[in-house]
């Protein structure tokens, strides 16, 4: 900067520097803040990988129903087209009425809608487990897991103990961490900081060069940087709030998902005990007097259907199962039971 030097008409040129000197804990304020925001930031990181699990489970599941489903309709077909050519064959040999010959293939044609609707269920359900996986091949494999397999669901207060394991509940610790790393270093950018002053000067009248040293201190203010201390500390006192709000939601949808997780498990445990066997034993016994000819074909398709159906509804009930075990892991952060479908994922595409 230059001027000029009142009546003696000659100038000066001065060149400084200033550097300020940070008390009251700023330096260390600013690190730690800077240490939480990124604990917060792997936290969401976290909880964005735990998602894309989930999800990637929740698809592989529906491939897996799908693949079942699809493989008990099959059988249905060749069980359906298998009776209309043998009430074609009574027919053309006078011992059944053309009736029956239209209820057969009606009830061929249905069976094949039903396969038909499956089979292209499956294929979107593929499509996007493909996408999310990564691999387009994965749409053209029959994939492979325990989809059969099911276990005791835990009660809801045993599954309510492992809650604050869920990774949104255990990032709002972290995020309180940050709240208070910023509340500190707000209090500490109210104190004024003192400014060391180094630089040289140039008299051009008296052809001179002079050193310049010195000390800078900043005036008394009122403002000590009330307002962004006070904003900091409402939002240090909102996280309780934010934090129980969170863990509301969480324990509402954790009881949810345990009790649909407990329905089906009791609506397989029944199926398996008691429905499907005595759907297999009524249709043999059927079988064996339709041939006798104490039953009519009707009988004998509406205790295939029957068991079709059974069989069916074991295939959603087992999808449900899965999916509302994936929705309860997901919810605690991590898979309820270890060795499970997230295993088999890699292990059935690779087939």
């Amino acid at each position: 900067m230059g001027g000029r030097l009142g009546t003696f008409g000659a100038s000066e040129s001065t060149l400084a520097f200033e550097l300020p000197f940070e008390r009251g804990g700023k330096w260390s304020s600013r690190i730690r803040l800077a240490g939480a925001e990124r604990e917060v930031a792997g936290w969401d990181v976290r909880v964005v990988r735990a998602d894309l699990i989930a999800e990637t489970r929740r698809r592989f599941v529906r491939v897996l129903a799908a693949q079942e489903l699809l493989s008990i309709l099959e059988e249905t077909v060749a069980i359906a087209s298998r009776g209309a050519a043998t009430v074609k064959d009574m027919v053309e040999a006078g011992s059944a009425s053309p009736v029956e010959t239209l209820r057969a293939e009606t009830v061929l044609v249905t069976a094949k809608i039903e396969r038909d609707q499956v089979r292209q269920r499956l294929k979107g359900a593929r499509l996007r487990l493909a996408a999310l996986w990564g691999d387009d091949a994965l749409a053209a494999r029959r994939l492979k897991g325990p989809f059969g397999k099911w276990d005791k669901a835990p009660s809801f207060q045993t599954l309510k103990a492992a809650i604050e394991q869920n990774p949104e509940l255990a990032r709002m610790k972290t995020e309180e961490d940050r709240r208070r790393a910023d509340v500190a270093l707000q209090e500490a950018m109210g104190r004024p900081d003192p400014s060391g002053i180094a630089g040289v000067r140039r008299l051009e009248g008296d052809d001179a060069t002079t050193f310049l040293v010195g000390v800078s201190l900043p005036l008394a203010s009122r403002n000590r940087n009330q307002g962004s201390i006070a904003e900091a500390k409402v939002r240090l006192r909102q996280l309780t709030d934010e934090t129980a709000a969170i863990r509301t939601q969480l324990l509402a949808d954790l009881a949810a998902s345990q009790a649909a997780l407990e329905a089906a498990e009791q609506a397989l445990s029944r199926l398996t005990s008691r429905v499907l066997p005595a759907a297999r034993q009524v249709l043999e016994a059927i079988e064996s007097g339709y041939r006798g000819g104490k039953f009519t074909y009707l009988d004998l398709l509406d205790a295939q259907k029957r068991l079709a159906d059974a069989r069916s509804r074991r295939i959603n009930f087992l999808a449900s199962y899965h999916q509302s075990l994936t929705d309860v892991g997901r919810l605690l952060g991590e898979p309820l039971f270890k060795s499970g479908i997230t295993t088999e994922i890699h292990e059935g595409a690779s087939r």
